[in-house]
Parts: C-alpha cells; structure tokens; sequence
C-alpha cells in the first residue's frame, strides 16, 4: 500500500513540476515576441492560458483559476489608419496598418473584420479572461484596434452609416455566420439593436 501511495504522490509532483515549467516557458517566449506577426497569436494564447490555468479544488470543491491573478495579456493595440488619398492619419503614432478604402461599404468592412478579429481572438465570450469580484458591477475590455481616417476621408465621409446594417447583411470570412451572428454568437435576434 505504502508503494502505492509513493507512485500517486511522485506522479502529482510530476504534474506539478510539468505545469509551472510550461508556464515559464510561455512567459519566456513571450517575451522574445519581436515580430508583429506573433502579436496576435501571443495574445490569443495569453488569453487561453489566462482563462484556462487553474489549480486543485479549493475550499468549495472547485478549481480555482490562478491564471486571471498572475498571467498578464499579451495584447498590443493595432493601429490602422483608412484613408482614400494621402496616407496620413495625424492621431496615430508608431506602427501603422494603412488600408486604401473607396467608400463606406469598404470601411464597415474593415470595422467589422477588426470586430470578428478581435472577437476571435479574445475568446469569442466563451472564456473567462477578467476575475470577477462579487461587488463588480461594470465590464471589462481589451482595445484591440485604434481606426482612424486621413482627414480628406474624415470630412468626406463625415459618418459611417449602415454598420449594424453591414454587420447584419455581410458574412465572415471563411464562415457561413453574418458578423453579427459571429459577435452575438448566433444570438442576435435576442440582442438589442439600435434603429
């Protein structure tokens, strides 16, 4: 019995040894991310990892997550820049994404792939990102991209019309799903909108 009980505790220590080594190597190559590339995928996976780690059942018999406590977010705000004529956005500063839009169908479009970007990559609602205090009456939030617009495009446009519209009428990339249904996760005859 006695070799028994010596197995089960050699293989928890293992365990436990496995999992803190695993965290140090994520926080590790976490910090070598130098490529812009990486950035997304460092912030999808700091958002796993956050929402999913968690230790042995506590005092009322459920896990409790650590990750929330002591993995920080990995997640660096784009900046993208719409523009028609000059690339020139005078609000944003460092690395900028420019994209050359036509017209207003083209910036809801790359509204609402930023929006399913970042949906995608936060979770999609289904993972516990932020601790939630029992007082906590207010949400929380990453910004994932800053858009702004040359201003020649800024006083043409004066407004972005339609968006809800767009998001309705216009399906994801690679997916059967309107951006609507993708962001309200296929709820979104239950979600208010506004007319």
């Amino acid at each position: 019995m006695e070799k028994r009980g010596a197995t089960m505790q050699f293989w928890l220590v293992s365990l436990i040894i496995l999992v803190i080594s695993a965290a140090i190597i994520f926080i590790f190559l976490a910090k070598l991310n130098i490529i812009g590339g990486i950035d997304k995928e460092a912030c999808e996976t700091s958002v796993r990892l956050r929402s999913t780690l968690k230790i042995l059942p506590g005092f009322l018999g459920e896990a409790i997550p650590i990750g929330q406590k002591y993995i920080k977010l990995k997640c660096k705000t784009e900046k993208t820049c719409l523009y028609n004529d000059k690339k020139e956005c005078n609000n944003l500063v460092g690395d900028i994404e420019y994209i050359k839009v036509e017209d207003k169908d083209a910036i809801n479009r790359v509204m609402a792939d930023k929006m399913a970007e970042c949906w995608a990559m936060m979770g999609e609602g289904k993972l516990d990102v932020f601790a939630k205090e029992i007082t906590e009456t207010t949400g929380k939030c990453v910004v994932c991209t800053r858009i702004d617009f040359e201003d020649a495009l800024r006083n043409e446009i004066i407004s972005v019309d339609g968006f809800v519209s767009y998001m309705r009428t216009h399906k994801v990339k690679g997916s059967e799903l309107s951006y609507w249904q993708f962001i309200t996760n296929n709820l979104a005859d239950n979600v208010y909108t506004p007319k």
